[in-house]
């Protein structure tokens, strides 16, 4: 055999092989092979082998795994079989297109034509889009992100792809001398199919499933064509995610590739030491651990926790807050209504959406309240009831959490106007708050605290399910409160708790009264 026979060899049989042989060729540079090269390659090769036909990889940010999954994949694809005929998608129309051109360039290259003399391109193909082989293979390359329909996915859109061009480039079975062997004929690419910055969006990740079940898989004509997703991980219900639900009518192989775990002596270990140190990824965790949990470690249930998390530091007088924009209820006008299985689900999301690490402080005294006092009844003698002890032991009301926990009282705040604080019933008898709020206050420049008479006296809401039930005692409470307050010449009622906020300022805008409710934070929040 020649070298060049003895390369073509080892590069239709190794995928590893091929990668690193392209990548030289291709860039004059050496491609520097990680621990992950070597999985997703042998993966690879059994793909081309037919053996797998579903594959997922879920892969850090910038681990080469376009340059292995699409460019050498497409290239050696096409070596093994000119016919062979590829679709790659992405969300990024820009980032689709570049890749296929950099495929073309490769196949068009006098090392890459030596050494598979039989692929050639013809001359009337596009150069990006979509081009073919004179044997009639090719490449799709496309994304139905931007101004095609507004939402940044990496599935096939049929607004801008007709059915027949689809078809056009699926894989057909070709015949040999028996009718069972396998040939290799193409394959579906999808390279990060979902922004980052649209994973919070529940329309954007249900349009990119719903095309994948819609459009990808209808326009399969053959159970053998591979389809393969590869991407970072943004959200438990990406497209990766959905494919691995219950219900999924497919078989799918998962590969899943932290950045940084754990060997069997207990040491960090990092992925790719080549792109990322473990210093360098303990530094990615810092800056925002919810994106490294998800983007590198491929655990997307960080970005999905339900909390207020400060990390406080006393001497820079500054701290971190981490919110989850899916919250839900924790439960309580549910439980107080006499929903009590419900009450019981929404607490079970609660629980797992709150992970214990680290302080979880909410805006609402009835709620915190709430979750302390009657989490014991829901979860008792459960599974969920170790959850909820180690939970009610690190979950802080707003005030108690800034005056009691971490002793920061002065936020720099301005605000001159003449207030009163509203007690909430939850925080006196649930929490044993009263002071908190007031002290807060008392550090705010220009602020005049004053103090109405019946201060601990209920507002009406009565938990939801009193204002309902007794609407017109409900009401007539409100506004008892609202002239208490207004007699001390107060323009702003403030008070810890959205409940107690809701019911005033809807008495007040009813009643035209003069004079206006603000959430502690939100004074707090004051500059001038």
């Amino acid at each position: 055999m020649t070298a060049t026979e003895v390369v073509r060899a080892k590069c239709v049989a190794d995928t590893m092989f091929a990668t690193r042989y392209f990548f030289a060729q291709q860039n004059g540079q050496k491609f520097y092979v990680g621990r992950h090269h070597k999985i997703i390659a042998a993966i690879l090769d059994e793909v081309f082998s037919g053996k797998i036909t579903r594959l997922i990889i879920n892969l850090p940010p910038r681990y080469s795994k376009t340059e292995m999954v699409v460019k050498t994949f497409i290239a050696k694809g096409l070596g093994i079989n000119p016919k062979a005929k590829f679709i790659h998608l992405s969300y990024s129309a820009n980032l689709a297109l570049d890749n296929s051109e950099k495929t073309k360039t490769m196949v068009e290259s006098a090392w890459y034509r030596q050494l598979f003399p039989n692929v050639e391109i013809s001359p009337s193909s596009d150069a990006k889009q979509k081009w073919y082989t004179t044997a009639g293979g090719g490449v799709y390359a496309t994304s139905s992100s931007g101004q095609v329909t507004g939402f940044g996915a990496g599935t096939v859109n049929t607004d801008t792809i007709q059915i027949e061009d689809l078809e056009e480039f699926l894989y057909r079975p070709i015949q040999s001398d028996g009718d069972d062997e396998y040939t290799f004929g193409g394959a579906i690419i999808i390279d990060d199919p979902l922004k980052p910055i649209d994973a919070n969006s529940p329309v954007m990740r249900d349009k990119v499933n719903e095309q994948f079940d819609n459009t990808i898989r209808s326009r399969i004509n053959d159970t053998r064509t591979p389809i393969i997703v590869i991407m970072q991980r943004v959200h438990k219900d990406d497209l990766s995610g959905y494919l691995q639900r219950e219900d999924e009518p497919e078989d799918w192989t998962v590969i899943s590739m932290p950045a940084l775990s754990t060997d069997e002596d207990g040491n960090e270990v990092a992925l790719y030491p080549f792109k990322h140190t473990v210093e360098d990824l303990h530094n990615l965790r810092k800056a925002n651990r919810f994106v490294f949990e998800t983007q590198y470690q491929q655990n997307p249930k960080a970005i999905n926790e339900k909390r207020w998390l400060f990390a406080f530091d006393h001497d820079k007088h500054t701290g971190k807050v981490e919110y989850n924009p899916e919250q839900t209820c924790c439960g309580k006008f549910a439980f107080t209504s006499g929903f009590v299985e419900e009450a019981k689900e929404l607490g079970e999301k609660f629980l797992s959406d709150f992970p214990n690490d680290r302080p979880v402080v909410g805006v609402s005294a009835s709620c915190v309240g709430y979750i302390k006092t009657r989490y014991q009844e829901l979860f008792y003698n459960t599974a969920s009831h170790l959850e909820f002890k180690r939970l009610v032991s690190n979950i802080y009301e707003l005030t108690d959490f800034l005056v009691n926990k971490i002793n920061f009282l002065d936020f720099g705040a301005e605000f001159n106007h003449k207030v009163v604080y509203q007690d909430t019933c939850c925080s006196l008898r649930e929490l044993g708050l009263k002071d908190e709020g007031r002290r807060l206050l008392s550090h705010v420049r220009g602020l005049e605290l004053l103090e109405m008479k019946r201060p601990e006296i209920c507002c009406g809401f009565g938990s939801g399910f009193f204002s309902i039930q007794h609407e017109a005692i409900s009401v007539a409470m409100a506004e008892r409160k609202i002239k208490d307050a207004m007699e001390t010449g107060a323009e702003y009622i403030v008070t810890n708790d959205i409940s107690c906020l809701m019911q005033l300022d809807s008495c007040i805008k009813k009643q035209k009264f003069d004079i206006q409710v603000l959430h502690i934070a939100d004074v707090l929040a004051q500059r001038i």
